[in-house]
């Protein structure tokens, strides 16, 4: 599965440039912006998966990064991004996004992360995300997906 041209700049900037941005008015443009916005979501997601498959490790990690960047609560961009990251070799970072994608989905709406995310990691990176996240230890703080100062830590 080719993909020389997958990821470049002009592609990025492409997918990066708001609908309309100017339009405020009219239903139709919201939701065109919507729509917009939804297709981007998926093309990037699509584009993390294709550049795994090709070994283009960190240009899958930047795909996905951009996603969870925007949505920080959109669990198949964290999904995305936690197997980039794995596909890599980079089971410290697979374990960090874990926990703290744990911690903001609790804390903004009350859940846990979907069974597909969970069974990603195995049980020990799991168990030691968690556990990093409740040290008491608290050198640095992370801010939530609404912008709240929420005073955890950002492992």
């Amino acid at each position: 599965m080719p993909c020389d041209d997958l990821l470049t700049a002009a592609t990025r900037a492409c997918l990066s440039v708001d609908l309309l941005p100017s339009w405020y008015d009219d239903d139709w443009v919201v939701l065109e912006r919507e729509q917009f916005h939804q297709l981007w979501l998926h093309a990037l997601e699509a584009m993390c998966e294709r550049l795994i498959v090709a070994r283009r490790y960190g240009e899958a990690v930047d795909a996905a990064l951009a996603v969870v960047c925007t949505e920080p609560l959109r669990e198949s961009a964290q999904q995305a991004l936690i197997r980039a990251y794995l596909a890599a070799g980079n089971r410290f970072d697979a374990c960090r996004q874990y926990g703290g994608y744990r911690r903001i989905l609790d804390d903004e709406v009350g859940l846990e992360p979907p069974r597909a995310l969970h069974d990603l990691l195995p049980a020990q990176y799991r168990r030691q995300a968690i556990r990093r996240l409740d040290a008491p230890d608290r050198s640095s703080r992370t801010v939530s997906a609404t912008g709240r100062d929420n005073g955890r830590v950002r492992v």
